[in-house]
C-alpha cells in the first residue's frame, strides 16, 4: 500500500508492505516532473523488529501511468516497491463491522460513526474521517501492548481498503515519534 497526499501537513507519504511487514513514513514530500522526493524517513521492519528514523534519509518515487516505483536506500540496504494505483477506499458503510486477520488473530471493529477498535498485539481505539480516497485517523490510543513503549496516544494515521487476489482488505498505519503500529484484516462483509 502506498498513500501519497501532498496536501497533508505532515506524513504525506506512507508505504506499507503487509506481506513483509515493512513500513515507511516520510516527514515531507516534494513533487517535480512525476518524481516525488521524500525527506525525513521512519522505516520499520517488523520481521527484524528494527525501527530507524533519520531526518536526512530520503526516498524517491517515480510515477508512471497508474503506477509508481519507490526506492529507499538505508545504509546500503535498498528497499524497492512497485505499486499500481488502486481504486479509492470503500465507503465507511461498506467496511463497518467486525473483520479478522486470520494470520495474527487481530480483530478490527469499524463503526459507521467514525470510530474503530483493533484488538491485536495492542488494543488500539480511535476516530477517523474520510479524506478524499482514504480515511485519516484523527485520534488513536494504544493500550495493553505488553510493552510500555507502544502504549499511549499516536499523532497520525491512515486507514485504507485494498483488493488483493480477489479479496478486499482493510489496512492501517498509526504513528508517533519513535513508534509505528500497522496491520490489516480481510473484510468479512
Amino acid at each position: 500500500m502506498m498513500l501519497v497526499d501532498t496536501g497533508r501537513k505532515s506524513q504525506p507519504v506512507i508505504i506499507a508492505d503487509f506481506s513483509t511487514s515493512v513500513v515507511m513514513v516520510a516527514d515531507t514530500a516534494k513533487l517535480s516532473n512525476k518524481k516525488l522526493t521524500t525527506t525525513g524517513l521512519t522505516l520499520a521492519d517488523g520481521s527484524s523488529g528494527s525501527l530507524v528514523y533519520s531526518p536526512a534519509m530520503q526516498s524517491n518515487i517515480t510515477f508512471g501511468n497508474n503506477s509508481a516505483k519507490a526506492s529507499i536506500d538505508l545504509a546500503g540496504e535498498v528497499y524497492s516497491f512497485d505499486l499500481t494505483k488502486a481504486p479509492d477506499s470503500l465507503a465507511v458503510e461498506a467496511v463497518a463491522g467486525s473483520h479478522l486477520n486470520y494470520n495474527d488473530g487481530a480483530e478490527w471493529i469499524i463503526n459507521e460513526d467514525g470510530t474503530f477498535t483493533v484488538n491485536g498485539t495492542c488494543t488500539v481505539s480511535g476516530t477517523f474521517e474520510r479524506k478524499d480516497e482514504y480515511f485519516n485517523v484523527t485520534e488513536a490510543t494504544a493500550v495493553s501492548c505488553g510493552s510500555d513503549d507502544f502504549e499511549g496516544k499516536y499523532t497520525y494515521g491512515v486507514i485504507v481498503t485494498l483488493s488483493n487476489q480477489g479479496s478486499d482488505y482493510i489496512a492501517g498505519v498509526i504513528g508517533r515519534k519513535g513508534n509505528l503500529l500497522w496491520g490489516s484484516a480481510e473484510l468479512s462483509n
